[in-house]
């Protein structure tokens, strides 16, 4: 599981697809993958509630509340 949250966390981050549904994809599957880490974890994932715009932030948020459980999205090499 987590695995696949860093999987999906690099390429997020470091390519976007070449087409809006590819990203689209890509972002679904990444805030899936989020939010069934917050869920293992039983941490809060602002990104569960939040909408439209608010979604980017609300990831960024997600993404922290599990830097600061525990879980290394982006471990050292």
């Amino acid at each position: 599981m987590v695995a696949d949250l860093r999987r999906l966390h690099r390429r997020v981050r470091d390519c976007r697809p070449p087409t809006r549904v590819r990203t689209v994809a890509l972002l679904a599957a990444y805030d899936d993958a989020l939010l069934e880490a917050c869920a293992m974890v039983e941490v809060e994932a602002p990104l569960a509630t939040a909408t439209g715009c608010d979604r980017a932030f609300a990831r960024m948020l997600t993404e922290a509340a599990l830097e600061d459980a525990g879980i290394a999205l982006d471990p050292p090499a």
